[in-house]
């Protein structure tokens, strides 16, 4: 039936994605027919589908003991960079040192130049085997290969070590990065969650502080895996629940700032039971930092919360301040969310059309005066 459907989109003038071919693939890995899976290969290849990490992964379980990027050249494909470094990935998820390594190898043999993510992958093939010291090395590896080090390498570094529990070791990389003096070479928000994915796994309240407090100095902002590894290491110790009003208090607390969508997840994720008067501080905070200007969706996540729980006066005084700020024009999920409080929607409509007319008629004398400067420069 997968092949009746193939030859269907083949039919209709559509060439099947690697997503449709790795399905197919994956049902003949299943089934461990061999030969169905390498001419599935084959097909996916001469219809210009380039393997992707799935696809190898697939190839790893089904043909067990084969060589990967052999199959691949025989099945009439190349082994070129991004072929090596989708099976890169595939092998590191498997922790697959030697077989990452030889993958390398080839390309440097071949005359192919490695990529610095070719390098990250055999990072986290050793992160995965439990190999710390060869992570290090592979640092030195890529200066012998002449491939420059760039801060995703030293993030997967920083994951290897953090998953071993040195997290001193891993915060020291920041110096490392330092000494080399390359402005490229900057501790990213990705580089730092690495560091407290390991803090969230281990309940290490204190030393996520302590990451968290590098972060702020850094002035490195806090994203959404940055929430979720806090809040991790919060519900993992007996001193915080681990919401998202510890989690934001932790953040504000070493100076870090947040993302938009951070605040936006936060006020998502507020309790019903934490009162709106702990919510509505939580907004205010969101506004001092955003500059006193969030954003209709922020407002949006805020009325939603405020009219759900009943509240019609803090409903109408966050829709009075959305306009205050100069949003004029709600959104239609805003009316939709107002529609809940008839009342608190027609203050809210009466006052727009009072300050749409007002802007027009502003806009319109700036036109007026405009005009008349033209004409008294034409005369």
């Amino acid at each position: 039936q997968a092949d009746v459907v193939l030859k269907e989109m083949a039919e209709a003038g559509h060439t099947p994605g690697a997503a449709t071919f790795n399905a197919v693939l994956a049902y003949h890995g299943k089934a461990g027919d061999a030969d169905a899976f390498r001419a599935g290969l084959a097909a996916m290849l001469a219809a210009g589908r380039r393997p992707d990490a799935d696809t190898f992964e697939l190839l790893l379980s089904t043909l067990s003991g084969a060589d990967a990027l052999q199959e691949v050249v025989a099945a009439d494909g190349k082994a070129n960079l991004y072929t090596c470094n989708a099976l890169l990935e595939a092998l590191a998820a498997r922790g697959d040192v030697p077989a990452a390594h030889g993958v390398i190898q080839h390309l440097v043999a071949a005359g192919e130049r490695p990529s610095p993510y070719s390098y990250n992958a055999l990072i986290d093939a050793c992160r995965n085997a439990g190999d710390v010291d060869n992570a290090r090395r592979v640092l030195d590896l890529m200066a012998k290969d002449g491939v420059p080090v760039i801060t995703e390498t030293y993030a997967a570094v920083a994951r290897a070590l953090a998953a071993t529990g040195d997290f001193a070791g891993a915060r020291a990389l920041v110096q490392e990065m330092d000494a080399r003096e390359d402005e490229r070479l900057e501790p990213s928000t990705a580089f730092f969650n690495a560091i407290l994915e390991g803090h969230g796994s281990a309940g290490d309240l204190a030393g996520m502080r302590e990451t968290l407090g590098a972060m702020g100095v850094r002035a490195v902002d806090a994203d959404l895996d940055t929430f979720a590894a806090v809040a991790a290491a919060a519900r993992k110790t007996a001193a915080a629940a681990g919401d998202a009003v510890d989690v934001i208090k932790e953040l504000e607390v070493a100076g870090v700032p947040v993302k938009r969508a951070v605040w936006h997840h936060a006020l998502g994720a507020f309790q019903a039971e934490d009162g709106e008067d702990a919510f509505m501080d939580l907004l205010r905070r969101m506004q001092v930092a955003s500059g006193d200007r969030p954003s209709r969706a922020t407002y949006n996540i805020a009325l939603d919360w405020l009219s759900r729980r009943g509240l019609e006066s803090e409903t109408q005084e966050v829709a009075m301040d959305m306009l205050a700020k100069g949003r004029f024009k709600p959104t239609t999920h805003t009316w939709r969310i107002l529609d809940r409080f008839p009342a608190v929607k027609d203050a809210i409509e009466a006052e727009v059309a009072q300050r749409v007319a007002a802007k027009e008629a502003a806009d319109k004398e700036e036109w007026t005066r405009k005009s008349w400067r033209q004409k008294q420069w034409a005369s």
